[in-house]
């Protein structure tokens, strides 16, 4: 059983002297799965915008989390990110609005 094992990890004070943490491996495979669970989730939402402006052409970030029914303007900015960095957005400013579309 995994729950008894446990995972040592060493971390440097502002002096460069060693301290350790000991945690629960349980722990540290729960904050790995989280991780997993943020980066599928953001895949996902990245999906549904890129098939939104696929659709609906430019959009201001508001009528994205609106016609892609994202729960969090944090969320839509993610995805965005994911899709930026993929090289597949375009970005202008209207005002105080930040409008994409694809390229």
């Amino acid at each position: 059983m995994l729950a008894g094992l446990v995972l040592i990890k060493i971390k440097y004070s502002k002096h460069f002297l060693r301290t350790y943490r000991i945690i629960p491996i349980f722990a540290a495979f729960k904050s790995l799965k989280h991780k997993e669970n943020m980066i599928e989730t953001i895949g996902m939402n990245a999906g549904l915008v890129w098939n939104a402006l696929n659709d609906g052409g430019q959009m201001s970030v508001k009528a994205l989390k609106k016609a892609t029914k994202i729960k969090t303007e944090k969320d839509v900015y993610a995805a965005l990110g994911w899709l930026a960095k993929e090289g597949k957005l375009a970005f202008s400013e209207k005002g105080a609005d930040l409008l994409v579309s694809l390229l």
